[in-house]
């Protein structure tokens, strides 16, 4: 996700950038509220992806929790946001993930041969079915034993780019919600709107 994410994020940011400048009208960040909780949730992914717990499998399976709270959180912003068009995107990305997640260990389900496509350095059978892929949200999870499997990291990126990227369903949405947004601050504002509607 945070791959796709992050082109979302510069390209919205580019666009609401160029928008405003064409306007002649300031770039202007939303007010966002409950903005901890957006700090929060990300803060607690981080520490469940990056920090390694011993005693497993109890260590995977608090790491498991810990992500599936960083997205709860995630979600309680974006309701508390939802007055923003952009937000039900964003939330209904965070949804479709918590739902797959929770239904495949905690961790986001990526069958071998999507992994093969995005590592083809890697060697056959370096990752276990039903392990974890390394520091990241995915476990290794064979198609037919994945539950919602439409919504795991099984979409890839055209084979002509010179990377490869595996995402989800719920990613594109998010990456959606987070372009609208940024574009939406390069916009009139609010009460610039309002004025222009009363004339």
């Amino acid at each position: 996700m945070i791959s796709i994410l992050l082109a979302a994020v510069a390209a919205g940011l580019a666009a609401g950038l160029l928008r405003a400048g064409i306007a002649g009208r300031p770039f202007s960040p939303p007010h966002l509220s409950g903005s901890w909780l957006a700090l929060a949730g990300f803060l607690l992914q981080v520490a469940a992806l990056y920090i390694r717990l011993p005693l497993e499998p109890l260590g995977e399976r608090i790491s498991a929790a810990a992500l599936a709270g960083s997205l709860l959180l995630l979600l309680a912003f974006a309701w508390r946001n939802r007055q923003d068009a952009a937000f039900y995107w964003l939330g209904g990305g965070l949804l479709l993930n918590l739902a797959v997640m929770a239904l495949n260990g905690g961790w986001m389900p990526i069958s071998p041969e999507t992994l093969a496509q995005v590592y083809p350095d890697l060697p056959a059978g370096a990752v276990e079915l039903g392990s974890r892929v390394g520091t990241s949200k995915n476990v290794a999870l064979a198609a037919a034993d994945t539950r919602l499997e439409w919504l795991a990291d099984r979409f890839l990126l055209p084979d002509r780019l010179p990377f490869q990227i595996a995402y989800s369903a719920g990613d594109v949405l998010i990456a959606i919600g987070a372009f609208w947004l940024l574009w939406h601050c390069g916009g009139p504002h609010r009460r610039d709107a309002a004025v222009a509607a009363s004339a």
